[in-house]
């Protein structure tokens, strides 16, 4: 078996947010959150960068509560900013701090006292 160019260090999590909303009154069954989901790419040096995945819910009064999670994952790669290399680095970061973020998120809600709710799978890099 190949061994990966990209090795995975660490992740964090850089933020946390959660608050009710005192305003929501449930008018059906069904509720849009409409989760916003964004990243950022930092190099730290030629072979090693972070990577910040976030994700907000806040539809104002269209919701029962309003989320911010922010993790943040370092990385190893060579020349990870290269030609060749760019476009691996981004798909599988992303890849990697997705159910990370997925799973922070999930929790924090439940904890907040709602059902189960799980971000649905998106194309992160199709994200800002």
């Amino acid at each position: 078996m190949k061994n990966s160019k990209l090795q995975f260090i660490k992740y964090d999590v850089e933020q946390l947010y959660f608050e009710n909303n005192s305003n929501f009154v449930n008018k059906s069954k069904n509720i849009d959150v409409n989760p916003k989901i964004g990243h950022k790419f930092d190099k730290i040096n030629d072979n090693q960068f972070s990577v910040s995945l976030q994700v907000l819910i806040n539809c104002g009064n269209k919701c029962p509560f309003t989320s911010h999670v922010e993790i943040k994952g370092t990385f190893i790669m060579e020349n990870w900013e290269s030609k060749e290399n760019i476009g691996v680095a981004k798909e599988n970061t992303l890849a990697i701090l997705f159910p990370l973020l997925r799973s922070c998120l999930s929790s924090l809600i439940v904890q907040g006292g709602y059902p189960s709710f799980l971000l649905p799978i998106v194309d992160v890099k199709e994200t800002e």
